[in-house]
């Protein structure tokens, strides 16, 4: 075990001292075939904020290159075992990855095409030690996100564990199809809402938008959910730690999207934006900040 552990170039001292749990078999060799993956996530934010990030100060490439990471990471850790390919679950999980990533990568590199820049980092690039922190956040991203297909195929199905679809596979799957859908149809009405000259400086509230302020982000946080229902279906038989491991990516993601780098920056830059105009006040009293709910359901409050 501890020459397992030692490709992972650990130094025998700090091997011997690790806990029980993670000298089993199943996790050290999970450790072992994400070690590229962590390489990957990491070395290519490293990359491009090398080349391009810092000495233009730019955020142009940012997103691109974190899509990009995904689906490196994700068809690196599927094609290290072919037996992969007999393994529905994996070409599941791997397959929704690439997806996501592919359509999400491609629309956020149109939409900072068509802006210019990204508001989020215009603060941050002006530091270079803070911008290649958001570079590192956004390699943690792409390799705690996707936990899921990456520990599913980096383990063989526990033997005797079942392979035909389960209540909590259907479930799972049932999740990430309707967060996926949830968020191409709400980016798709802001961006054609941000086309059209005639709503410029203008907040939308039609749509998926009359529903929930972010109905993009409860579709992202939805979806990680339910692949990490289904990597967690094709644990079973394996260690309540190893089967766990892949809850850390709906965790992060919600975390990371409700108190760092999404939701407080989009209401801090509309309240700063559209904080005295009565439209917008009244619009969000009455619609939800991130679950969608009918117009006629959410909640609202008089005014003071």
């Amino acid at each position: 075990m501890a020459s397992t552990l030692g490709l992972l170039g650990l130094p025998e001292w700090l091997m011997q001292s690790l806990p029980e749990w993670l000298m089993q078999g199943e996790l050290s060799s999970v450790l072992v075939n994400l070690r590229a993956v962590v390489a990957i996530c990491f070395c290519i934010q490293w990359l491009v904020y090398a080349v391009h990030g810092c000495p233009f100060r730019s955020e142009k490439y940012y997103d691109l290159t974190g899509s990009c990471t995904f689906a490196l990471a994700v068809m690196y850790s599927f094609l290290q075992d072919f037996d992969n390919l007999s393994n529905w679950r994996a070409c599941f999980l791997s397959a929704a990855v690439l997806g996501w990533c592919s359509r999400l990568g491609m629309f956020l590199f149109a939409r900072i095409q068509r802006d210019g820049h990204d508001r989020r980092m215009d603060k941050i690039k002006a530091n270079r030690l803070v911008f290649l922190a958001a570079w590192n956040m956004q390699g943690t991203w792409c390799l705690t996100a996707g936990l899921p297909a990456y520990v599913v195929n980096s383990l063989k199905p526990f033997s005797g564990a079942k392979l035909e679809l389960s209540v909590l596979d259907f479930l799972g799957v049932s999740l990430w199809l309707f967060g996926w859908l949830l968020e191409i149809v709400a980016d798709r009405q802001k961006f054609a809402f941000r086309n059209d000259p005639a709503n410029k400086d203008r907040f939308i509230s039609t749509g998926l938008w009359a529903w929930s302020r972010h109905p993009n982000y409860f579709g992202e946080m939805t979806l990680w959910l339910g692949l990490s229902l289904v990597a967690f279906t094709s644990l079973e038989g394996y260690g309540t730690i190893t089967r766990c491991s892949v809850i850390a990516s709906p965790v992060f993601t919600t975390g990371l999207l409700s108190f760092l780098s999404g939701l407080p920056l989009l209401e801090k830059y509309a309240d700063k934006k559209w904080g005295e105009d009565p439209a917008y006040l009244a619009y969000k009293r009455s619609t939800p900040l991130l679950i969608p709910l009918p117009p006629k359901l959410a909640p609202s409050s008089k005014d003071d």
